[in-house]
This record gives structure tokens, sequence and C-alpha cells, in this order.
């Protein structure tokens, strides 16, 4: 009877860092497959992924979300931007933040034409020095890309063909546009 009750005593209770560890690296794990890599919208197409990255550090998501975009999308209808990972919502981030130029001229050298569409905008909007030169580089850029502009599917089209000074700022008007209201 003794030796029933030893080792009884010897199944204490397990020690709680152990346990602890292991819920936390399933959670990262579970957070981490949850996650999508790829791009996975279809309005329009080619949109930045949405997940919640976006909500836990907006800022940080905006740059992200403008260089993970294949289309150039300029919105002509208010309920385009319905969360904050849509570009339009990473735009108007960047531009009201106090280092938007320095954010869009980072941005301007991506290898997407859309991201760096974006960037001339977002020039174009805060008045840059660097506009200029900017919209040069554009207007002999030769890539072809997708563009959604007040149209029903996306075009495509050449930057240079499309890229004028009259244009970005027109871009980024509309892109800033109050009318079209975006979760912030």
């Amino acid at each position: 009877m003794r030796r029933l009750t030893i080792e009884i005593a010897m199944f204490a209770r397990p020690p709680l860092l152990p346990i602890l560890a292991s819920c936390c690296s399933v959670a990262v794990v579970a957070a981490l497959m949850i996650t999508p890599i790829f791009v996975s919208h279809d309005e329009p197409p080619g949109e930045a992924v949405r997940f919640w990255w976006a909500r836990i550090a907006p800022m940080s998501y905006a740059p992200f979300a403008l260089r993970s975009v294949r289309v150039f999308a300029v919105p002509n209808r208010p309920d385009f931007c319905t969360s904050p990972e849509s570009p339009l919502a990473a735009w108007r981030r960047i531009s009201a933040h106090p280092q938007a130029e320095a954010l869009f001229a980072h941005l301007l050298i991506g290898p997407r034409p859309s991201t760096r569409l974006y960037a001339l905008a977002g020039l174009a909007q805060v008045n840059s020095t660097g506009f200029a030169s900017a919209l040069a580089r554009a207007r002999a850029d030769t890539s072809h890309m997708l563009v959604w502009i007040n149209t029903h599917v996306p075009t495509t089209v050449q930057v240079a063909q499309l890229v004028s000074e009259r244009a970005a700022h027109a871009w980024a008007h509309a892109l800033n546009h109050p009318g079209i209201a975006c979760a912030a």
C-alpha cells in the first residue's frame, strides 16, 4: 500500500513553460498557415492580398500592398474600397504620412509598373521636387501592365502611352477623392 502512494506522488502536474511554449508555437504555425501568400483578389484582378497584417500594422502593410499589386486601378465607384487591405487605402495611408515623399520615392524604384504608377501619383499628390524626373522616367518606360481606369475590365497598356503630368495629377486627385470612403 505504501508503494502505491509513492508512485502517485511522482506524477505531479507538468511544468507550465513547456505547455505554454507548445501552445504559442501552435498559434504561430496556425497564423502562418492562414496568411495568404499569393494574390487572392479579383476586384480588381491583382489587388493586394488581404490578411491580418493590415489591421495589426497598417503603416508597415501599406508599402507592401502597393508593391504586391499587379493592376493599377483608379476607382470610379464608391464601394471600391471596403477594407484597409486595398491599394487605395494603402495609397491614402502613405500620402497622409509625414514622410510620404520618401515613401513614394522608394516605391518608384519597384519592379512592377503598377507600383511605379501609384508612386508617381503619390509624388504628384505631395508636390514632390522629384516628380519631373519620375515623370520623365515613366514616359520612357516601355513595359506593359494591366490598368483598370473607368472600364469594366482591366486592359493591357504600355506605361509610356499612359503617363503624362496631367494624368498623374488626375490619378492623385481621384485616389484622394473624398467621395470614396476607405476604412483606415
